[in-house]
């Protein structure tokens, strides 16, 4: 949770913190190598009951996708339940946080909540008429249909790579999503980095629901706040989202991840830090090294994404294209911490394993 003591800080970088995922503020709109095309996730078998491919809306955007029930990002964002919030905004600068979206699980189901914005100006009879109008933009600006859509695009994206087994237990088609990323066999820096990766993935998603509305309505203006280096980029032609150049196509793509990856980087990745590090002690497996190491599956599940009508592996971080992420230092510190504690509590009896999976970790420790 990161707070700001005045009312132009606030509007231009206060955390807003949900569940698993931040939402930030400077949404608001108040400032002063190609990919090889994986036909394997297109040939997808006849379901054992048709009937269930209907069940993926609200349980996973990509599987809902692959069965035929959705053909974008903006069809699912239109379709799949999602729960509303209400929270009262007074225009407390100082202490309030919001959150404007989150994926968590209430009452047993995991589920996706929407907040909306009350702008209470009753409370404040005494602020000024400048304070409540911009009280009642922000909130106007927030629950406008572009940006609450938007929010749903990056909450679902969450969905699908931490799908709920409860609700998909009944669900039965052979080839849908049965894991989450959480569940891979990863080191404790492995898993910080799925994290990482993951809000990305919500980011680059609402990036792409955008994309999809500049496509069906031609209007650039979509692209703003967070979003507003697309735009640049669109109009001073470095990327063309009609394309059918195959090169084009990759470079945009590659685009998208290096430029939401160094925005995150450069502004938001140490609000998650308390998230990354919570979320490690409450759900992290300790790494087995007599297993494979899984976090290169992982980060294929966090970069398939909905694109033009077609399932695409955006994970250009795996084939080198993109270095990798580093951690905040206390990320690592904790990281390191519990895979050293962790590797003392598993090693194997046997001497020649033990010196394997101590040199493993050590080459991983070296990779930073």
């Amino acid at each position: 949770m990161h707070k700001h003591n005045n009312l132009k800080k606030w509007l231009c970088g206060a955390a807003i913190v949900g569940g698993s995922c931040l939402y930030l503020s400077q949404h608001s709109e108040f400032f002063t190598k190609t990919q090889e095309k994986d036909d394997s996730a297109q040939t997808i078998t006849v379901p054992d009951r048709p009937e269930d491919a209907k069940k993926l809306i609200g349980y996973s955007m990509t599987d809902a996708f692959k069965y035929g029930v959705i053909n974008s990002i903006s069809d699912y964002v239109e379709q799949a339940p999602y729960k509303v919030d209400t929270t009262n905004f007074a225009g407390d600068f100082q202490n309030q946080v919001i959150e404007f979206g989150y994926y968590a699980e209430i009452n047993g189901r995991k589920t996706v909540v929407l907040t909306h914005i009350n702008p209470d100006t009753l409370s404040i009879p005494e602020a000024s008429p400048f304070v409540k109008k911009m009280i009642c933009k922000f909130a106007e600006f927030h629950n406008s249909q572009n940006e609450r859509a938007t929010i749903l695009a990056h909450e679902f994206a969450h969905q699908a790579t931490d799908p709920d087994k409860k609700i998909g237990s009944d669900i039965q088609l052979s080839q849908k999503t049965d894991r989450s990323i959480f569940e891979y066999n990863m080191t404790a820096e492995e898993f910080e980095l799925i994290c990482n990766h993951d809000e990305m993935r919500g980011r680059i998603n609402g990036l792409l629901y955008k994309r999809e509305q500049y496509k069906k309505y031609g209007k650039s203006s979509v692209f703003n706040g967070d979003y507003s280096f697309y735009g640049r980029a669109l109009r001073s032609g470095k990327i063309d989202p009609f394309s059918t150049d195959p090169q084009e196509i990759a470079n945009e793509q590659l685009f998208c991840v290096k430029s939401i990856r160094e925005q995150y980087e450069r502004e938001h990745i140490e609000h998650y830090e308390k998230y990354t590090i919570d979320r490690l002690g409450a759900e992290h497996v300790a790494f087995d090294p007599r297993k494979p190491d899984e976090y290169h599956k992982a980060l294929d599940q966090v970069y398939t994404f909905i694109w033009d009508g077609q399932l695409v592996n955006m994970n250009f971080y795996s084939n080198g294209q993109l270095p990798e992420l580093r951690l905040t230092d206390n990320e690592y510190d904790v990281a390191k911490a519990k895979d050293i504690s962790d590797s003392s509590k598993c090693m194997p009896k046997n001497p020649k394993n033990i010196m394997s999976a101590a040199l493993l970790l050590s080459k991983k420790d070296q990779s930073r």
